[in-house]
């Protein structure tokens, strides 16, 4: 028996984006991960600064129909000098 967790596609996956806080982080999150899901709107995100100011985190929310469609998500979001982590 495998403890490994399978997730039945298509469905809404959480992705969590941390990053150096800056003005445009939000938009530049936004318009990565809507490539793959236009759509994403607002009200799929949360966003959060961290306590000094320097960092901030999105989670988003987006409609994943693959585990190469969820990959795809994280490179693209990686190639952004803003993102440190996305899990």
């Amino acid at each position: 028996m495998s403890d490994e967790v399978k997730i039945e596609f298509p469905c809404v996956y959480p992705l969590k984006v941390v990053g150096d806080a800056a003005s445009d982080f939000l938009s530049r999150v936004m318009t990565i991960v809507s490539k793959h899901d236009p759509s994403i709107t607002l009200d799929k995100i949360k966003e959060k600064k961290s306590r000094n100011g320097n960092y901030q985190s999105v989670t988003v929310l987006f409609y994943a129909t693959s585990t190469e469609h969820v990959s795809a998500v994280y490179e693209d979001l990686m190639k952004c000098d803003l993102i440190r982590m996305v899990f």
